[in-house]
């Protein structure tokens, strides 16, 4: 990471954050950030402000008016997609949490317990006579996708299909142009399965 220039008293970086980096160094650089400034701006795409500092990231949580949840990547400020609740504002926002909210409170978590340890042995099980695995390839990924298809009725077994789709939509978000046809059909395949499930 090199700064620039100072504009105004704020550094100025160009810093792609798509780019793969090594693991656990992510970390480091965001202390390296936090102890630059509270705000740097950053000229990827069309720019971004980056804020490091706990009590600026509250106070813009809180001013929804000012700082929109519409986009999340600086390539794609105007997104065809909408995760939901998360990327929409305030007042609507609370109307999906409140429907939202039932679904994963202490309760219905408790209630899921036995399947979601059952979910976690079966997979320990599949994976113990290797003797190794890639934790994040092999469980760390599957597994929370297995438990979310069991708390919603869905076959676990469905959790090949989603797993490629949430990947193929995540890389599309990186902002790479080859990524994008992907993203889009990982879309497609995401509601035409909840469509059905619906149904």
């Amino acid at each position: 990471m090199t700064i620039d220039r100072e504009v105004g008293g704020c550094p100025v970086m160009h810093l792609d954050f798509t780019e793969p980096a090594d693991v656990g160094s992510y970390w480091a650089l965001a202390d390296e950030l936090r102890e630059q400034s509270p705000a740097i701006f950053d000229t990827v795409a069309q720019g971004f402000w980056v804020f490091t500092r706990h009590e600026q990231v509250r106070e813009i949580y809180a001013q929804p008016g000012l700082f929109s949840s519409d986009s999340f990547t600086p390539w794609d400020p105007e997104p065809a997609y909408r995760f939901i609740p998360t990327q929409i504002n305030p007042p609507e926002h609370v109307k999906y949490r409140q429907i939202l909210n039932p679904w994963f409170s202490p309760g219905a978590v408790s209630r899921i317990e036995p399947q979601a340890r059952e979910i976690c042995r079966r997979l320990v099980a599949d994976l113990a006579p290797r003797g190794a695995c890639d934790f994040v390839g092999d469980f760390a990924l599957r597994y929370p996708t297995e438990v979310f298809l069991a708390m919603m009725a869905m076959p676990t077994s469905d959790a090949d299909r989603f797993l490629k789709w949430v990947e193929d939509f995540f890389d599309g978000l990186s902002g790479d142009p080859a990524a994008q046809q992907g993203m889009v059909e990982a879309r497609t395949g995401i509601r035409q399965s909840w469509a059905g499930a619906l149904d």
